[in-house]
């Protein structure tokens, strides 16, 4: 049965602090705070803030910061692309509607995952204290939207919102992800394919879908390691 908001756990309020520096944004609970050896974010010493104290009625009246909030305190839905419903988040965890295990959400982010400078929160979630998989929401015409992708899915997950993905030994990249209402894709900036014939191994290489050598092919993959991690932060009721 679904729980009433009221009987989720709830925060005492949600303090958010955006960062507008290099399209990274900084997402902060009260009570919560960086998970340790992870890179710090710089906020400055005033950085702006607000709190929500309420209840959160409906994500139409509100922005999506302030959405977002309401979802990871279980006062507001999200739409679920698995589950083709809305749901509140201790729901979704305990029954996901793919997977047949209860999820523990452990630590989260705010990134700009499709490149559109408006910010997604991405949530770790662990399965008997193993990272498993990642729900990541969407905020779109007035809701948030729910997005639940395999840890593998987004590995190296980078400040800015771009990772890194992988098929096989030879076919691989980084990209950023696309919303859409039914689901979730991978836009690929730059990927490597495979192509075995007549037992000779091919590779090529693509940067924006336009075929590029080795050489500068290695040197964007070098670039995007070095970009600074993903600051994340201990999600804690």
């Amino acid at each position: 049965m679904k729980k009433r908001p009221g009987s989720v756990i709830t925060y005492r309020r949600i303090c958010l602090l955006l960062s507008a520096a290099a399209l990274g944004f900084v997402f902060v609970f009260s009570g919560c705070g960086p998970v340790p050896g992870a890179p710090n974010a710089d906020t400055g010493d005033n950085p702006p803030s607000f709190e929500t104290e309420g209840p959160i009625s409906s994500p139409a009246d509100n922005t999506g910061f302030e959405a977002y909030a309401g979802v990871l305190r279980g006062e507001l839905e999200f739409y679920s692309t698995d589950t083709r419903q809305r749901v509140f988040l201790n729901d979704f965890l305990a029954d996901n509607g793919v997977y047949e295990i209860s999820l523990q959400a452990e630590n989260f982010a705010v990134l700009d995952m499709d490149g559109d400078n408006s910010p997604e929160a991405v949530l770790e979630l662990t399965a008997s204290g193993l990272p498993e998989f990642y729900e990541i929401f969407h905020y779109m015409d007035g809701e948030v939207y729910g997005y639940l992708i395999a840890y593998r899915g987004l590995r190296e997950l980078r400040s800015d919102g771009t990772f890194c993905f992988s098929s096989g030994a030879a076919d691989y990249g980084w990209g950023r992800l696309d919303f859409q209402r039914s689901g979730v894709s991978t836009k690929m900036l730059g990927y490597s394919r495979s192509n075995q014939e007549d037992g000779n191994l091919t590779v090529s290489y693509y940067i924006d879908n336009e075929a590029v050598t080795k050489e500068t092919f290695d040197s964007a993959m070098d670039e995007q390691s070095a970009k600074s991690e993903a600051v994340w932060f201990v999600y804690a009721p």
